[in-house]
C-alpha cells in the first residue's frame, strides 16, 4: 500500500473508530448513574494506554510539576466532556452528536487569537457563518410552540463537549514545549479516573458501584474505550506519518458519515430531514477552517 493511501485509510479508521465509540457509549447509557459509565471508560483507557506505554509509566514519580498541572487540567476536561457527550446521546442521534462536536475546530480557532495569538482569518469567519447556519437549520422550530425547543438539552451538552475538547487543545498546544505528551496524556486518563472515582465515592459516601455493570455493559465499555480514546487518536497520529496533518484532519470529518450509517444499522435510526440538511451545512462551515488550523498544528 502506497503512503498516501495508507493515511487515508488510517484517516478514515480514525472517524470510523471515533464513531463506533459513540455507537457504544449511546448502547451503553442505561446505568442510572451515567458517571459509573465514564469511569469505567476512562478507567479502561488509562490502563489500554499504560500497557502500550509502559515505559512512561514506569517514570510517572519524574513527571515535572508542570505536566502535573497541565495534566490535571486535562483531566477535568476529560470528564466534563465524556459526560457532556454521555448527556447529549440521550436525546440526540449518534451522528447529529458527531457534527455538534466537530465545532470544536471552529472553537480551538476563536480561542487560538486571544490565547495563542493566532489571528483569525477571513476563512475562518466565512466557516464560522457557515456553521451557525447549519446549528440553524438544525434547531430550526417547526411551529411556534417549538421555540422553546431551539437550544434543547441534547444539543448544548453536544457542544459543551465540543467546548471542553477544544480547550484541551489549546492546554496543549499552549504548554507543548514544556511537556513529554506520552507522559501527561497517560497522567491524564489516570487523573481523570481516579478524580472521578473519589468525586462518586464523596457523594455516594461508598465506593462506586462497578458490579452494577453486566458484562454486556463491559463489553460496550471496552468497544468505546478501545476505539475512541485509545486506537481512533493512535491512528490518526501515524496518519499524519503519511500525509499533511491538513488532509487528516479534513478525513475525520467523515465521522458523522459513518455515525448515521452505524446509528441506522445498530438503531435503526436516522436524524431526520433537516437535521441532515443542518449537518450538511454545518460541516461545510466545519472544513473551511479545519484545514488551515491543522496546517498551524504541524
Amino acid at each position: 500500500m502506497r503512503p498516501l493511501h495508507l493515511g487515508i485509510a488510517l484517516s478514515l479508521g480514525s472517524a470510523f473508530l471515533g464513531a463506533v465509540s459513540l455507537i457504544a457509549y449511546k448502547a451503553a447509557g442505561v446505568l442510572p448513574e451515567p458517571a459509573l459509565l465514564v469511569l469505567a471508560v476512562l478507567g479502561t483507557a488509562a490502563v489500554l494506554n499504560t500497557v502500550a506505554f509502559g515505559r512512561q509509566a514506569l517514570v510517572m514519580e519524574r513527571a515535572r510539576r508542570v505536566e502535573l498541572v497541565v495534566s490535571a487540567v486535562l483531566a477535568f476536561l476529560t470528564v466534563v466532556a465524556n459526560l457532556a457527550v454521555l448527556a447529549s446521546l440521550a436525546t440526540l442521534n449518534p451522528a447529529l452528536v458527531s457534527v455538534l462536536t466537530s465545532t470544536q475546530v471552529l472553537i480551538v480557532g476563536f480561542l487560538g487569537w486571544p490565547v495563542l495569538g493566532e489571528r483569525l482569518t477571513a476563512r475562518f469567519a466565512l466557516g464560522a457563518i457557515i456553521a451557525l447556519i447549519g446549528f440553524a437549520i438544525i434547531r430550526a422550530p417547526a411551529a411556534p410552540s417549538e421555540v422553546a425547543a431551539v437550544l434543547d438539552p441534547g444539543s448544548l451538552w453536544a457542544l459543551l463537549a465540543a467546548l471542553a475538547w477544544a480547550l484541551m487543545q489549546i492546554v496543549a498546544r499552549r504548554s507543548i514545549k514544556l511537556i513529554r505528551p506520552s507522559l501527561v496524556n497517560l497522567i491524564r486518563l489516570w487523573m481523570a479516573a481516579l478524580g472521578l472515582a473519589a468525586v462518586l465515592w464523596v457523594r455516594a459516601g461508598a465506593a462506586p458501584d462497578l458490579a452494577s455493570v453486566t458484562p454486556t455493559l463491559w463489553l460496550l465499555v471496552g468497544i468505546g474505550a478501545v476505539s475512541g480514546p485509545f486506537l481512533a487518536r493512535l491512528s490518526l497520529l501515524h496518519a499524519v506519518r503519511y500525509m499533511p496533518a491538513a488532509h487528516s484532519t479534513l478525513l475525520t470529518l467523515a465521522g458523522p458519515i459513518f455515525a448515521a450509517i452505524l446509528a441506522l444499522l445498530v438503531f435503526g435510526s436516522l436524524p431526520t430531514l433537516r437535521e441532515l440538511l443542518g449537518a450538511g451545512v454545518l460541516m461545510v462551515g466545519i472544513a473551511l477552517p479545519a484545514r488551515e488550523l491543522a496546517r498551524r498544528s504541524s
